[in-house]
């Protein structure tokens, strides 16, 4: 919004009087050019604040457990020997969500024991999730906009039967952590290494996601 502004109101002005465009044409250049400005700055700042701006959390695994450090300083541990409770799916982007190209997956992983929580994600190139050994092991969430269009009938029982799902998601939009795709890549590896039973074959109902209760080997 706001290099829209200097755009229209500031930077193209200018340029157009260094150049002697008439009045007129300027003030159609200015409203044109001000909103390409606009999002160019933008996308910019969306890509420069990513890079720059980082969460403050970091995630640490060992034999023992895998904990999550938050900024504030408190941390959240779930502990390999442990039971554990796993719930993994995944969306296609639908849009262009920043610096996130349209059709590229979200993969998550949300970790639960004892009422702790740790939601993982990332966002994939669908080549690279499809390619992933543990791809079996996530279901998909489904947009309930999505199944109501014509032709998508067969989704839409399905898509009403994800409300777990679809709650877990949006703790994830408001609670995940965010990982570089061969990081996560890495962290499933090493959930194939420390736990039994998964990835497993998913073969519950729909409305509990991808879920398998685990312990250690």
């Amino acid at each position: 919004m706001l290099g829209s502004v200097l755009g229209i109101f500031v930077i193209v002005p200018a340029i157009t009087r260094l150049l002697g465009i008439p009045e007129g044409l300027s003030c159609s250049l200015s409203i044109i050019g001000g909103i390409t400005i606009g999002l160019g700055i933008n996308w910019v700042v969306d890509r420069t604040l990513r890079s720059i701006w980082p969460s403050g959390r970091r995630l640490t695994t060992d034999e023992q457990a895998i904990t999550l450090h938050e900024r504030s300083g408190n941390t959240i541990e779930i502990k390999w020997a442990e039971p554990i409770d796993v719930l993994a799916w995944y969306f296609v982007v639908p849009k262009e969500r920043g610096w996130v190209p349209k059709g590229w997956h979200c993969m998550s992983c949300r970790l639960l024991q004892d009422g702790r929580a740790i939601t993982l994600y990332t966002f994939m190139k669908p080549d690279e999730a499809k390619a992933m050994a543990q791809r079996s092991a996530f279901q998909e969430l489904i947009s309930r906009k999505h199944a109501a269009e014509q032709g998508n009938e067969h989704q839409l029982k399905q898509a009403l039967a994800q409300d777990p799902l679809r709650a877990a998601d949006t703790d994830r939009w408001t609670m995940g952590a965010e990982m570089l795709p061969n990081d996560f890549i890495t962290l499933m590896s090493k959930l194939d290494r420390q736990l039994s039973n998964w990835p497993a074959k998913n073969t519950v109902e729909a409305s509990s996601g991808s879920r398998t209760s685990i312990n250690k080997h």
